[in-house]
């Protein structure tokens, strides 16, 4: 395995440098991926750590022996382990067909949140090295005072943002016309929640040495509409 994050507009904290954990899902099929039948049968979020540079896991797996038969992999980052977390959720532990689906509810606490990756489906290999092209899933929101604002005697005490609260991430096979490979999907457009931080008395920028101070970060699912900043 090796990776490579992209650098879009939507970016994120996660690069090339800093990722050490992928989850990966496989499917092993006789020919190529049948999403009416095909399951993660070769691996189910298999945890892949960065060490000593090189990319490994356990417990080691190997190429199938027939070339008809091909191996279809989809990842993200970084890896979470589902019995831990409250905002990941993975499609009926393994057993459902059809492309991965997974469930993500975007932290309430700004401290909380992550930079949450998906890679471009490696479809149907029999044999060599897989690379994954991960991209950052989220929309990265700063939110700054600046020191020309109208702050004399004045601090921030808390803000939130109004926005989706939960998305599914469904895998696609990717196309020349559709490269990415990945999509959210949104059950319900009026499931909003308020993402929050608390700041007591944060100072307002020094107008000589500095032009803004970052208050905090968030990344939030890409679906703007309705959102509010309060």
């Amino acid at each position: 395995f090796s990776n490579n994050v992209t650098t879009a507009t939507r970016a994120g904290d996660i690069n090339n440098d800093n990722l050490t954990s992928i989850g990966v899902f496989a499917s092993l099929t006789h020919g190529n991926f049948d999403a009416t039948v095909s399951t993660p049968n070769f691996m189910y979020n298999q945890l892949v750590e960065k060490k000593n540079g090189t990319w490994q896991y356990t417990p080691l797996k190997y190429w199938p022996n027939n070339d008809s038969d091909k191996i279809s992999f989809f990842a993200y980052a970084p890896y979470v382990n589902e019995v831990e977390n409250g905002y990941l959720s993975f499609q009926n532990e393994g057993t459902a067909s059809g492309f991965p689906v997974l469930g993500y509810t975007v932290p309430i606490a700004v401290n909380n949140q992550i930079d949450f990756l998906a890679a471009t489906p490696v479809m149907n290999q029999s044999n060599g090295n897989v690379t994954f092209k991960l991209h950052h899933t989220l929309t990265k929101v700063n939110v700054y005072i600046k020191s020309n604002d109208n702050t004399e005697g004045k601090s921030v005490t808390s803000f939130s943002i109004t926005g989706m609260k939960s998305g599914l991430l469904t895998y696609y096979n990717p196309t020349a016309d559709s490269d990415i490979g990945w999509k959210w999907t949104y059950p319900s457009a009026d499931e909003k929640e308020n993402f929050t931080t608390g700041i007591i008395s944060f100072p307002v920028p020094d107008t000589i040495i500095e032009e803004k101070k970052l208050l905090a970060t968030f990344f939030l699912l890409p679906a703007g509409a309705g959102s509010k900043f309060n």
